[in-house]
């Protein structure tokens, strides 16, 4: 049987060593895209920074995957060679982001130098480049080499290049730009440049003037908290078999498949009664993803603020607590499973069976107004509310909270507001699941405090950006209500202005394009006429194309018709 070295630990460890990594010539070029693989990547570098600038000692790592090594190329002076089989995407976009890091935010000519040494190059007694730590393809390694000795490129065709470049925007942007990977940014119009993705490219060699990063700590997070295992060492005769075997086109498992793996594993005795009586009903109700996003839901609850993909490694790290493990994990699948009514009604509260499986002896009755509050935040879109939605329902409906119908609705009338207010005040998404899970964990350590009073406590914390009223009167006369993407919200908004105006006399408002649904017209056309520029001239308007500029897109130029 073939025995091979294996090894877990950071990209620190991998590359600070004496080896340089080669591509072989057999192998693809460089393919990952800016803004699918490096954009992912770069969101968990992102999460991992943030969260050490909230807890500095935090140790929280990623797993980003596997590398294979062939056996080295024995050599008398310098480096070892070892041929890469399986991971040169991982090594060299982790390589590009140190690039990046060092040409855009490090200005000290040491600093630059240190970093180089320890992650991108060997060098002589001279401080010259001597070899990369990571010698890429042939039809990569001028671009790359390039970027190691810090020379300007200019090749936008090159993914290499692309890569760089996405990453070094980021990085240009500060750290208070940084985005969560489970939201969509609805707020702004989307702007179509009619070029392509090296549109993001950005100076090499110029640091960055956004104060906010700390380098030091982003170089800490890529080397020691993005983590790797290494098969080395593996012989040229079985190099292929296990490259076919990693890179094989079978369908990945997704999060829900490996959360129901984890845990019937962990219920050796009991696992067949659990799946009959409780995952099996739990599957039909909610089906295979609303389930995998209920389980997301479930361990933000728990405290871990981790985007969808990292559920199963939440899940797995609450299930596997010491002790009686068996009957620990039975205990934790009833309460998973007995919550999960909650969360069916926050998804689909007009539904009558989802209102059924809510009830309970002690369950309170779902009310028409309580319908309509969830409906309405669930027609706003509430994903990353899900925990905070989770904790108030779990809270109405035990007895010994003290948490009434009417205490449920002024929260949700909070949360509505919070997310409207923000939305007509342009207020960029940006963390919003982070904002709701320390949400979420306040309100789950309130103490004596009402829950009513510590989240609206919570949600007016500054940092929270609730628009004041008068940022409110601002931004609906002099702001774009209407833009691309959010009509859904700009329609939102309208609609609730006009129940408020016709009372019961209100028509049922459905956005749409049927006979009787609405839709958002602007009474200044979105095209300007010579007739209509004649008519602002006659109103008084010095500068009609001006007027219309200014005042086209904001809530006093929107009305809702179903003509």
């Amino acid at each position: 049987m073939l025995r091979l070295d294996t090894a877990f630990g950071p990209f620190v460890k991998l590359i600070d060593g004496g080896r340089i990594y080669v591509i072989p010539k057999y192998q693809r070029p460089y393919s990952w895209t800016a803004t699918k693989q490096v954009a992912e990547l770069w969101a968990d570098i992102a999460r991992l920074y943030k969260g050490r600038e909230v807890s500095p000692d935090s140790l929280e790592s990623h797993f980003i995957g596997s590398v294979v090594i062939g056996s080295a190329a024995t050599k008398a002076l310098g480096a070892v060679e070892v041929p890469v089989i399986d991971g040169q995407q991982r090594l060299i976009t982790l390589s590009l982001v140190m690039i990046a890091i060092r040409d855009s935010l490090i200005a000290s000519a040491d600093d630059r130098y240190r970093v180089s040494a320890k992650y991108l190059a060997h060098f002589t007694p001279d401080q010259e480049i001597q070899d990369c730590r990571v010698r890429a393809g042939d039809a990569d390694r001028a671009t790359y080499e390039a970027l190691v000795h810090g020379q300007p490129v200019h090749d936008n065709k090159s993914t290499v290049i692309r890569a760089y470049n996405y990453i070094a925007a980021q990085l240009n942007k500060g750290s208070d730009s940084l985005s969560d990977p489970d939201e969509t940014d609805d707020s702004e119009p989307v702007q179509d440049s009619g070029d392509n993705e090296a549109d993001d490219a950005t100076a090499a060699n110029e640091p960055s003037m956004h104060s906010s990063w700390k380098w030091e700590l982003l170089v800490e997070v890529v080397g020691s908290q993005l983590e790797l295992v290494s098969i080395s060492d593996v012989p040229a005769e079985n190099a292929y078999s296990i490259f076919a075997s990693l890179n094989s086109t079978g369908t990945p498992l997704a999060q829900i498949d490996l959360i129901r793996n984890a845990i019937f594993m962990l219920l050796p005795k009991s696992g067949d009664k659990v799946h009959k009586d409780l995952w099996t009903p739990l599957e039909q109700a909610l089906g295979r993803d609303m389930l995998q996003n209920y389980f997301h839901a479930w361990v933000q609850l728990k405290g871990h603020n981790v985007p969808v993909k990292d559920t199963y490694r939440s899940v797995v790290s609450e299930l596997a607590r010491p002790g009686d493990k068996e009957a620990a994990v039975k205990r934790a699948v009833q309460g998973i499973y007995d919550d999960a009514w909650g969360y069916l009604l926050i998804k689909k509260p007009t539904d009558q069976r989802s209102r059924d499986r809510f009830k309970g002896p002690e369950t309170p009755s779902v009310t028409a107004p309580v319908v309509a509050a969830l409906a309405r935040l669930q027609a706003w879109g509430t994903v990353p509310m899900e925990p905070v939605l989770l904790s108030l329902i779990n809270a109405w409906r035990d007895p010994n909270a003290a948490f009434s119908t009417q205490d449920l609705l002024k929260c949700l009338t909070h949360l509505e507001s919070f997310v409207v207010r923000r939305f007509i005040a342009h207020v960029p998404p940006n963390d919003l699941r982070s904002i709701y899970a320390r949400i979420t964990q306040q309100l789950l350590k309130r103490d004596d405090r009402s829950a009513i009073e510590v989240l609206k406590t919570s949600l007016m914390e500054t940092n929270r950006r609730w628009p004041t009223d008068d940022e409110i009167r601002e931004s609906m006369t002099r702001k774009a209500l209407y833009r691309s993407p959010g009509q859904n919200m700009t329609f939102f908004v309208l609609k609730r202005i006009a129940e408020m105006l016709e009372g019961k006399e209100c028509p049922h408002l459905v956005l749409g394009t049927g006979s009787t649904d609405y839709s958002i017209e602007h009474v200044l056309p979105q095209t300007l006429s010579d007739d209509w520029q004649k008519d602002l001239a006659a109103w008084g308007a010095k500068e009609p194309h001006r007027v219309w500029q200014d005042f086209l897109h904001t809530a006093g130029n929107l009305t809702l018709t179903a003509y």
